[in-house]
């Protein structure tokens, strides 16, 4: 398996000769490859920490380096962190956007808080998801009050800047082997600007979370509302057969 960024390349696999063999031939512009180095066993990978304990068969991934430095840059480093995300109940309209004009500097602040949550939500905090997708409805036009739910997020961050994804090896305490089980939720016609319904889902395998989302999906047009929640069951249906397979 390979993972690439621009020239950032990560492979893994379970025959180490096989890999090794790869490795070579990947890093050997005479065969075809790059003109590359080989930086040895996997510590960091875009900004994610990436730890292994062979002997209990665990894999650690975290970015708390990184939430450090965006909290220090925004100021939410020395806070009461809040429990949640986003305040129960917090819906975020376009009545909240300001009339007439806005402060470069806030709008890149905005901006900048936004795009670094993006980089935290999908590498590691699938829990922050749904407050980054709202969020990012506003990044042409923000108002204080999407800002104030912006630091939230961050200051939520610090209070979780230990939390990270484990992965098990396979078969491990109560792990099944490969089992692929998640969930799958939506409203109904929650957003007061569209009236379409929020979606998420996410799937589980070996102990921790491998993929994830939550966005505002089409628009209800359906004559029941039972009939809209099964939706996002279809959604969650699908991505679980493409990762299957």
């Amino acid at each position: 398996m390979v993972g690439s960024h621009i020239d950032d390349f990560c492979i893994c696999g379970t025959n180490r000769a096989c890999l090794d063999e790869f490795r070579l031939a990947l890093l050997d512009p005479a065969k075809g490859g790059f003109d590359g180095t080989h930086e040895g066993p996997l510590h960091q990978y875009l900004g994610c920490a990436i730890a292994r304990d062979l002997d209990a068969g665990t894999t650690f991934l975290s970015q708390a380096h990184y939430i450090e430095r965006v909290c220090q840059k925004y100021g939410q480093w020395n806070v009461t962190p809040p429990k949640t995300p986003m305040m129960p109940d917090t819906c975020l309209t376009d009545d909240d956007c300001p009339e007439g004009y806005v402060d470069p500097h806030f709008h890149a602040q905005y901006q900048g808080i936004v795009w670094s949550l993006g980089w935290i939500v999908a590498m590691t905090r699938p829990v922050c998801s749904f407050a980054h997708a709202s969020l990012s409805k506003f990044v042409q036009y923000p108002g204080p009050v999407h800002m104030q739910a912006a630091l939230q997020v961050l200051a939520y961050l610090r209070g979780t800047i230990d939390e990270c994804l484990v992965f098990t090896r396979p078969g491990i305490a109560s792990h099944d082997r490969n089992r692929l089980w998640g969930w799958v939720d939506a409203d109904y016609a929650g957003c007061q600007d569209t009236r379409r319904s929020h979606t998420g889902y996410v799937l589980m395998l070996n102990g921790a979370a491998i993929t994830w989302r939550a966005n505002g999906r089409q628009q209800c047009r359906c004559r029941q509302q039972r009939a809209s929640s099964l939706r996002p069951a279809n959604v969650g249906r699908r991505w679980c057969i493409y990762v299957k397979f």
